[in-house]
């Protein structure tokens, strides 16, 4: 590794502890707001003569999702009660937690094993490409590379990286290469991959 090299990780280091703390920071403060909000607001009669919740879905996951342990989908479907219908509501809500940093993601679902989640405070940082899709890892693990390289190359460092490819590592070469053929933000050149044009 270069001096440069060398920089480029530290300046990426510094950037990594910075959001880890403005994060962290953001998630306290929402459980503060979360909390005055479950305190203060009442059920209202909605237009139809139905009482709406007095608590937004996302408060009531965050109350009752262990804080101590990782959990799935049907786990707090069976924690608030939930029928099975509700799953698309509540796997859709978990998206937009996860983006306000409020639970993350530990390991991506696979066909018939579900994803794990967990609140954003426990247990060490997730790994950042496994929140992205896989045509969105590759890119952004390719323009840290900073030079074109083979795709095996490529599946190999996102691999290394830590990256967990959906459907397991069993294929995901091939996988890749059929994502990335479609893809309009990369080329190829004498079997080497670029993000953008050569």
């Amino acid at each position: 590794m270069s001096t440069f090299d060398e920089l480029r990780q530290q300046a990426r280091d510094k950037r990594d502890r910075a959001i880890k703390y403005i994060k962290k920071d953001y998630s306290a403060t929402l459980e503060q707001i979360n909390a005055l909000e479950k305190k203060l607001v009442r059920r209202k009669p909605s237009l139809k003569g139905r009482a709406k919740p007095a608590v937004p879905l996302r408060v009531e996951i965050l109350d009752c999702a262990p804080r101590d342990s990782t959990f799935t989908v049907q786990d707090i479907l069976d924690r608030l009660e939930l029928p099975e219908t509700e799953f698309t509501r509540v796997r859709t809500t978990f998206d937009r937690m996860i983006k306000r940093c409020e639970i993350k993601r530990i390991k991506r679902g696979r066909r018939n094993i579900p994803a794990v989640f967990a609140v954003y405070e426990y247990g060490p940082p997730t790994n950042e490409l496994n929140d992205l899709s896989q045509i969105e890892a590759a890119e952004l693990v390719l323009r840290r590379m900073g030079r074109p390289v083979e795709l095996t190359t490529l599946a190999v460092e996102m691999l290394e990286r830590g990256y967990e490819p959906v459907n397991g590592r069993q294929g995901f070469v091939k996988s890749l290469r059929s994502a990335m053929g479609r893809s309009v933000s990369f080329n190829e050149v004498d079997k080497r991959w670029v993000v953008g044009s050569p």
